[in-house]
């Protein structure tokens, strides 16, 4: 339902389950005491943000979300699972999830993981995301934003890339942390 603002109207409807009035509610999952205490600050100095709690682990997510009514989740990547979400989502309950991780976290995981070919196995442009096989067995999850240089309007099914496994899995399962195109011809038949 269409709702007015000050400045005349705006036809966008309200966010499903953001107030659009008073402060946000936040919870940090985060098994790290330093990263949590930052995060925690940084929710304090932040207008509208209410820091209402903290998880340690992702089995905790749920009942501390109900609890305080969360609106926004600071999560971990290394910690985030997808079966809390879909709980927490058939329970009516949908708050954004901020993915965060430290930028040593970031740095290891792009040296311990060693890049393999893979196939393009499905595309959902409209989505922006797609699956890629790799070693002829696993599929890997991957969005626009992990294909290096821009090139995911190139991609097409059956094309062969560089793949690059991500070391935490994401929402949709085991995803990519980078995807480069290797050639433009597909793979023979």
């Amino acid at each position: 339902m269409p709702h007015s603002s000050n400045s005349g109207h705006d036809f966008r409807p309200p966010i499903k389950g953001i107030p659009t009035k008073g402060a946000l509610n936040c919870i940090v999952v985060e098994d790290n005491n330093k990263q949590s205490a930052l995060l925690k600050e940084y929710i304090a100095k932040t207008p509208r943000l209410n820091f209402a709690g903290k998880c340690d682990a992702a089995a905790e997510v749920y009942q501390q979300v109900t609890q305080s009514r969360a609106d926004i989740i600071f999560w971990d990547i290394r910690l985030l699972d997808n079966r809390i979400m879909l709980h927490l989502k058939e329970s009516g309950y949908y708050p954004i999830v901020i993915c965060i991780a430290d930028k040593q976290e970031q740095t290891v995981n792009r040296t311990e993981v060693s890049p393999h070919s893979g196939m393009v196995v499905r595309l959902f442009p409209e989505q922006d995301y797609g699956f890629v096989e790799v070693d002829n067995s696993s599929e890997l999850y991957f969005t626009r934003n992990a294909v290096v240089g821009g090139n995911f309007d190139e991609l097409d099914v059956g094309m062969v890339v560089h793949v690059t496994p991500a070391m935490a899995e994401g929402p949709m399962g085991p995803q990519a942390y980078a995807v480069k195109l290797l050639d433009k011809a597909k793979t023979p038949e």
